[in-house]
């Protein structure tokens, strides 16, 4: 190569070179802005997507219920079937804790009269039950029970535990009242001021606010104690079973009451003076009444007859909420969530009705074929043993022969007596195939029919 067409070529490939070099740079440097943009994009795609997972996370935890609900149920397994809609198959009766929409967990025995349970402030695993069997306890979560009542304190109808001295329960029973004043291990009769016939006993509350101050439901009346049951006098004369007494969680000094013929009664003296609601019809009983924990003005009333009654202008006024509900709307049992205000009716065998707007639409929340004895609703806390049991609970379940009941702890000789909760032929007569078509004077199982 001579050295013209050197220097031609040379000067070429050292162009050359020099343009791809600064091409390489270019390329390079866009590349790594481009790398840098990709980067920042993504940083602010994961920034965005992390603002709205914190935004949906605390939408989730405000929509979460502060409070677990527990319902005391018998279930007829034979029309308790899974016809879709998201409720679940649920067939054995007893305990059993709201998981979601529909979707309710069996705790513990499988036996069809729990009426009523009530836990004790300082563990939540332990807890007692009204049944027909007396009283029986729980220090497990429900994993095993024991009756702590003798053959004489059977068929109770409520109970309730002291929250100023939680060792003390009362117990409500067809007749008359027992107390124990050691968690459940003894028991004594309390009924000095009962009137010898009459005192049939459908519900028993404590006052929050005051040590031994007690108000009980009698068929003769409403009865109030300040010395832990030892001494009872009449507040007010029924002629026929008051049914359930409510305590106000806004004002300690108001108190409700539903009758079998007397409608709605009010306290606003702490119980001492009762005086009946304007507007709500006496003919027909009222099972229950509850209060509204997020509006003081609201108040429900459950009605084998009159399906659901509310007020929401605390009393003054009350109107049907029955619009939704089954024709004959036979309404067992309603129950007002503390924390969301969502209100709960149960159909005598039919389902768990629920309410977002106070009964003013209804939609099916799952049990079908369920008699609800109560609603019971109790603060959320970290998991207890009583949801480990719930969850553990297969699903669909089937209903299996009851179970024998253990007896971890020492019973004194008059509660060696009592026998396991199994559920006997007479009983299961208790369970009829078919709807009455009569209201029953009172909550089945709840009124022997001789007093």
């Amino acid at each position: 190569m001579n050295r013209k067409t050197f220097l031609k070529t040379g000067a070429f490939g050292i162009a050359a070179a020099a343009a791809t070099t600064a091409a390489t740079a270019a390329v390079a440097g866009a590349a790594a802005a481009a790398v840098v943009a990709a980067t920042t994009a993504a940083a602010a795609t994961t920034a965005a997507a992390a603002v709205v997972a914190a935004a949906t996370a605390a939408t989730v935890a405000a929509a979460e219920p502060a409070h677990d609900l527990y319902v005391c149920a018998a279930i007829n397994a034979a029309i308790n079937q899974n016809h879709g809609g998201g409720a679940k198959f649920a067939a054995k009766s007893g305990v059993l804790l709201r998981a979601g929409e529909g979707d309710y967990r069996h705790v513990g025995q499988d036996f069809p009269f729990f009426f009523n349970i009530a836990f004790d402030p300082r563990n939540r695993d332990v807890f007692h039950a009204a049944t027909l069997n007396g009283c029986i306890q729980t220090a497990d979560g429900g994993r095993t029970w024991r009756i702590s009542t003798g053959w004489d304190m059977t068929e109770a109808k409520d109970v309730f535990v002291d929250p100023n001295a939680p060792d003390t329960i009362y117990l409500a029973l067809p007749d008359g009242i027992a107390v124990s004043t050691d968690r459940g291990a003894t028991w004594q009769r309390r009924e000095t001021g009962l009137p010898a016939r009459g005192k049939y006993t459908q519900v028993v509350k404590v006052d929050r606010t005051r040590t031994g101050r007690a108000i009980a439901g009698c068929e003769t009346g409403i009865y109030i104690t300040n010395n832990a049951a030892k001494n009872w006098r009449r507040v007010f004369a029924t002629k026929d079973t008051i049914t359930d007494i409510r305590q106000s969680p806004h004002a300690p000094e108001l108190w409700l009451a539903s009758t079998q013929s007397d409608g709605a009664l009010v306290s606003r003296d702490g119980g001492v003076k009762w005086e009946k609601f304007p507007g709500v019809p006496s003919a027909g009983a009222f099972y229950n009444i509850s209060f509204d924990a997020t509006n003081p003005q609201r108040y429900a009333l459950g009605s084998w007859t009159h399906g659901v009654h509310v007020t929401e202008d605390a009393g003054k006024t009350w109107t049907p909420r029955n619009d939704g509900l089954p024709a004959d709307h036979c309404v067992f049992r309603v129950g007002i969530d503390p924390g969301t205000g969502r209100l709960y009716a149960a159909v005598y065998r039919d389902f768990i009705y629920a309410s977002d707007d106070f009964g003013r639409t209804w939609r099916k929340d799952g049990l079908e074929g369920s008699t609800v004895y109560n609603f019971v609703f109790v603060p959320k806390t970290t998991q207890t043993a009583t949801q480990a049991v719930a969850q553990t609970a297969a699903q669909p379940v089937t209903k299996t022969a009851a179970k024998t009941v253990v007896q971890p702890v020492a019973q004194s000789a008059a509660q060696t007596t009592a026998k396991p909760i199994t559920q006997t032929a007479a009983q299961a007569v208790a369970q009829p195939t078919a709807k009455p078509t009569t209201q029953p004077t009172t909550q089945p199982a709840a009124q022997p029919a001789a007093k």
